[in-house]
């Protein structure tokens, strides 16, 4: 083995391996008791860690959540440990509730808790095995029943198990045992995934000639991870989307040190892990979160458009009155897609929310031929993967107004066929959601000044926009005039309605909650960048504005929409969200290249010096 190759690879990923084990394993110590507050907020554990619960419900006395026929709690990743004392607070709640709760973990059977013994029960666990490696789930089966007083609470009349508040693990330790035997031993598969994380973040550094701050990566993972399991002893699950982000954002920005791309296939592979970093995620969410109310409205509505074009009856959709408020394109894509899913067997929500996956991970795509680190940005976005995971009208609008406003941007510089491109995804984007289209007012003064002197031009782009508008949404085939002014009628009612006003919210309420650490939908427990993406977007303006004045405009046209337009849905904030990230991108691109710029620089300024 060569000097090189033992100074380069072999010592360096042996120290970072040790400072793996070391650190995870003396985190894995810390935090005892662990307390999961199952009637609170604690949004990391929602859905994801608690299966078949019902929402909370608030009593005056307690908050809680009623179980259903085979409910759990997960604590995941709690290491092997020493024998354990399980606290809980559950009870049946009123006399016709159930009689009786089977407890299991892991799957295995532990007791039966009967009348005399609802509310604080505590059971010590002595069998470590149970617990396995990893999760400690705490299973409660139980028969269910329809409350009489819980209308508010359960208006579809659910089956409801008993109600649970809390769940504490406290560890046993004894003094005659030895000192070795009490220590929670590290969840090893996490071990490994970190070491093989900080590893690639390495690796990528040398790939990219800059091993030191490869290896500063890697431990700054470390440290993050360390620190995670120390303060909370959370799931991975929370924190490697982020971190995964974290580390492919960071090699990209070590990619900005070659202005010529030397090592292309370097960065491709790396794009290609973001946008597959951006489908796992909204992949695992789809499959993980409940039915949002929207859908409710939207997944009928394209499964009765299915059912009619499976009948050879697609004239029937002319004639459908439900949902008018919104054009069809979309739609008919979540009828579509559920037409497959039917002849393989999958539920027609999952069938809409694949088609919300597919466009968000083409959007990533998109953006990442754009700039890389925007890419990134939009991959980790919890707001945009929560609605962008969902059947709602929001993935497939904001690809194609990104669409349409990259491919006129394009243009300028590679042809009139990039004009029309533009011109047929801005009508899909209209046939889709209307707000969305609110961005071809950042495209309107670009295309008069640009092609002023070819008139013909704009004439062609609006009328090509205006024609796609029209045959991607079949509502206006009928009475065009009659049927769009209901489409916007509507819109108007709704925005001055008590549904709206009743909220409150003012102006700018899309800014505080664009700029916090968001709580996340109660699907799939995630760690939120969106305040450092939103930081990092306004910082990075100028660089937008320097790089391209339409991206710039489509910010400001997006934002001025938000503050202007009465009804504040959270899910309207994906409008911005993609200049937003292109903004994060741009000014994290042109800070890599200034500093890159500088040390090479000052390596001209001092070579002579040192010759």
């Amino acid at each position: 083995m060569s000097k090189i190759t033992r100074r380069v690879w072999l010592v360096p990923l042996l120290t970072l391996w040790g400072i793996t084990i070391c650190a995870l394993a003396l985190a894995y110590q810390t935090r005892q008791p662990h307390t999961l507050n199952v009637g609170g907020d604690d949004w990391l554990y929602l859905g994801g860690y608690m299966r078949d619960m019902h929402g909370v419900t608030d009593d005056g006395t307690a908050r809680f959540r009623f179980t259903g026929e085979t409910s759990s709690v997960s604590f995941p990743f709690m290491g092997q440990m020493a024998p354990l004392e399980m606290t809980m607070r559950v009870n049946a709640w009123r006399p016709e509730g159930v009689r009786a709760v089977t407890l299991t973990v892991n799957d295995l059977p532990l007791r039966e808790i009967a009348n005399g013994e609802w509310r604080t029960h505590r059971t010590v666990m002595t069998d470590t095995a149970r617990f396995g490696p990893n999760a400690f789930e705490l299973g409660l089966a139980s028969e269910t029943f329809v409350p009489h007083e819980y209308d508010a609470n359960n208006a579809d009349r659910r089956a409801l198990g008993p109600a649970l508040e809390w769940v504490t693990l406290t560890p046993q330790t004894s003094p005659n045992t030895p000192w070795w035997s009490n220590l929670t031993q590290p969840a090893w598969e996490l071990v490994l995934l970190v070491g093989l994380l900080g590893t690639l973040a390495y690796a990528g550094g040398v790939l990219l000639g800059a091993p030191r701050a490869g290896m500063l990566l890697a431990l700054t993972l470390v440290a993050f991870f360390t620190l995670v399991v120390a303060l909370a002893r959370l799931a991975i699950a929370a924190y490697l989307l982020p971190a995964t982000g974290v580390v492919l954002g960071g090699l990209l920005l070590l990619a900005q040190r070659d202005a010529q791309m030397k090592k292309r296939w370097i960065t491709v592979a790396l794009v290609l892990g973001v946008i597959c970093l951006a489908w796992a995620a909204r992949w695992v969410a789809a499959t993980h979160m409940p039915l949002s109310g929207d859908e409710q409205i939207y997944v009928p509505v394209s499964a009765q458009y299915a059912q009619a074009i499976a009948n050879g009856r697609a004239a029937e959709i002319l004639t459908l009155r439900e949902n008018i408020e919104h054009p069809l394109f979309n739609k008919l894509a979540f009828a579509a897609a559920i037409l497959v899913g039917q002849s393989s067997g999958i539920p027609d929500l999952l069938s809409a929310r694949y088609v919300s996956i597919a466009a968000s991970a083409l959007l990533t795509a998109l953006l990442a031929f754009v700039n890389p680190i925007a890419a990134v940005g939009l991959a980790v976005h919890s707001i945009q993967i929560q609605y962008a995971s969902q059947a709602y009208l929001e993935a497939l609008p904001a690809l194609t107004i990104s669409a349409a406003v990259i491919a006129f941007e394009r243009a300028r510089r590679h042809g009139t066929r990039w004009l029309l491109l533009s011109a047929i995804c801005l009508g899909l984007t209209a046939a889709s959601k209307y707000i969305y289209a609110i961005a071809g007012f950042a495209i309107l003064p670009f295309l008069v000044w640009r092609y002023r002197h070819a008139p013909l031009l704009i004439v062609t782009y609006g009328v090509a926009a205006l024609g796609v508008f029209f045959v991607a949404n079949p509502f206006l085939w009928t009475t065009p005039a009659a049927n769009f002014l209901e489409t916007l009628t509507f819109h108007n009612r709704v925005s001055g309605s008590e549904l709206v006003t009743g909220y409150a919210r003012p102006a700018w309420w899309h800014i505080p909650y664009l700029s916090r650490l968001s709580d996340f939908y109660p699907g799939i427990p995630y760690l939120s960048l969106d305040t450092l993406i939103f930081i990092g977007g306004i910082l990075g303006l100028p660089a937008l504005w320097r790089y391209s004045r339409l991206y710039f405009a489509w910010f400001v046209v997006a934002l001025v929409f938000l503050l202007l337009w009465n009804t504040k849905w959270e899910q309207y904030a994906l409008t911005l969200i993609t200049p937003l990230c292109l903004a994060f991108g741009f000014g994290l691109t042109d800070v890599a290249r200034r500093i890159y710029s500088r040390r090479r620089q000052t390596k001209r300024v001092t070579a002579p010096a040192s010759s």
